[in-house]
């Protein structure tokens, strides 16, 4: 009984595998034929959508604006007092003289006057920078998960 099936089963498969193996398949040199044929540049793709698609993208472009991004800002400087805010204003002044490619900003975070630069998307932009500033600004740290205003 198990002669039989193992029979009917070997027949099966080689009938299977010659349908297969017949069934009709353009050859590697078509296929590059039709790709190196001057009509390949001719032809066109159209693409159909639904206005609600666009109308969704420029809502969500819109809902976007208002999102605020963060990222990562270098931190050069950081005082509390009366003085505070005046040599964060001298500092913030001297570095935009110095580095006028990066943005300083003067920030109060009581009781502290601070003096972030740069808006970083990431810490590795952020590390990059640090070192270039860090012989002017030895105590520089980097300040991740800060709003920025992205470029």
């Amino acid at each position: 009984m198990k002669l039989p099936r193992l029979c009917l089963s070997t027949l099966f498969c080689l009938l299977l595998s010659y349908s297969l193996s017949a069934q009709d398949q353009p050859l590697v040199p078509e296929i590059i034929a039709d790709l190196r044929s001057p009509d390949i540049l001719n032809r066109t793709t159209t693409v159909t959508q639904d206005q609600d698609i666009t109308r969704l993208l420029y809502l969500h472009a819109e809902n976007q604006k208002n999102k605020p991004v963060t990222g990562c800002r270098i931190l050069i400087f950081s005082e509390t007092g009366a003085s505070g805010r005046q040599r964060g204003q001298e500092i913030r002044s001297r570095f935009m003289s110095e580095f006028p490619g990066i943005e300083p900003y003067l920030s109060w975070d009581p009781p502290h006057y601070k003096v972030y630069v740069g808006d970083f998307r990431t810490r590795s932009e952020a590390l990059r920078q640090l070192k270039s500033i860090s012989g002017s600004y030895r105590s520089a740290i980097i300040v991740e998960n800060t709003p920025i205003n992205p470029r």
